[in-house]
């Protein structure tokens, strides 16, 4: 099955399609569903019930950006993808963007209402790996214990995919499609 949604940018044509493939050829007990940005980035659905969807195009501090939702109906948790057309290759550009992320994420909670803050700071190490996990933890403005959990994909583009759950068991099962997810060339 192929769903096609056209996304016209700087006058090219992108082609976004989900695909479903036999359960027999991917080796596993149930279809293995992608959506697929061409040319651009392939992800699965975390699960069943769950859509990716195109929010909107943005600038990202001079790049073009691109958002991405991943929700489903039965619960809250989310997924959201960010593409960013541009590359950190020096150590030095990774470790300030991802300050950057980090502190946004925080600045974007606190906004929300959210209280009592507690981070997983992403490695800023070097040599910066491609693929950069961090997180946070906080309290939602009912009360409630909430989770965001992220991971920075660097490559020819950056991905950063960021689950927002009810627990942090939650954020990390809609994480583990950033384990799958495939950067693919233009």
């Amino acid at each position: 099955m192929h769903v096609y949604y056209g996304l016209l940018s700087l006058h090219l044509l992108i082609v976004v399609e989900a695909t479903g493939c036999d359960a027999r050829e991917a080796g596993k007990t149930s279809p293995v569903k992608t959506f697929t940005m061409k040319g651009v980035f392939s992800v699965p659905y975390p699960e069943d019930g769950y859509q990716w969807k195109k929010e909107q195009e943005f600038d990202a501090q001079g790049a073009r950006a691109t958002l991405f939702s991943c929700i489903s109906e039965r619960t809250a948790d989310r997924l959201v993808l960010t593409v960013e057309d541009r590359s950190f290759e020096s150590d030095e550009k990774r470790v300030e963007a991802l300050k950057g992320y980090y502190a946004g994420g925080l600045q974007s909670l606190r906004a929300d209402g959210f209280t009592d803050l507690r981070g997983m700071r992403p490695s800023l190490e070097a040599p910066i790996p491609d693929r950069v996990p961090y997180g946070m933890l906080a309290n939602s403005p009912s009360g409630d214990e909430y989770c965001m959990r992220c991971v920075v994909c660097f490559g020819q583009r950056v991905f950063l995919f960021t689950a927002f759950a009810a627990s942090e068991e939650n954020a990390l099962s809609l994480l583990r499609v950033a384990d799958e997810f495939n950067e693919l060339s233009n």
